[in-house]
């Protein structure tokens, strides 16, 4: 009842819930083009709030557990689902320069993720500053920022909806990439 990423797959979509109370939401879910589940898979322990989803070339799927609305996380944590794996694999992470919340995931055409932060006006551009490991926390680089274009388009938060990233997007071919505000 609360998609927060979704990305083409095939002829269907993989789609993760936001951090949810409920046990049976908190999975990943594989669906056919007309949206009927068609496998799910289980987080191996409890996420924190997922927010996007990012599909490399070779069809890895990362599921980007960033929430942070209170500023409090010390890590945030990106799982890994390889092509055909039973389980996600959980890496976590944390900012060079304090908390920030997040709700937005690209993969770079080497497959590589980059956090997106929720700032109002200018958002954060994070990538891992090495590789990745199981069982330690990685630390981030602040890559860039991005300023969020002003615009009048309606939504429910007034200036602030148009303000803040709220998901993203990579082009299949690697070259255009598209953030969401609300």
């Amino acid at each position: 009842d609360e998609l927060s990423g979704m990305v083409a797959a095939g002829g269907g979509y993989v789609v993760v819930n936001d951090g949810s109370d409920l046990a049976d939401r908190r999975r990943i879910f594989f669906l056919d083009g007309s949206c009927k589940v068609t496998r799910t898979v289980r987080y191996p322990s409890r996420p924190r709030d997922t927010e996007d989803l990012g599909r490399a070339a070779d069809g890895t799927l990362w599921v980007a557990d960033i929430g942070d609305n209170g500023r409090s996380r010390t890590t945030v944590a990106l799982w890994k689902l390889s092509p055909g794996a039973a389980r996600p694999v959980l890496y976590r992470l944390s900012y060079p320069d304090g908390a920030h919340d997040a709700e937005a995931v690209l993969v770079k055409s080497d497959g590589s993720p980059v956090i997106v932060t929720k700032s109002g006006g200018t958002a954060g551009i994070y990538a891992p500053g090495a590789a990745l490991k199981r069982g330690s926390t990685t630390a981030l680089r602040k890559a860039g920022e991005v300023s969020v274009p002003l615009t009048d388009t309606s939504n429910p938060f007034s200036f602030l909806g148009r303000a803040v990233v709220t998901g993203g997007a990579v082009s299949p071919d690697g070259r255009h990439v598209a953030l969401r505000t609300y």
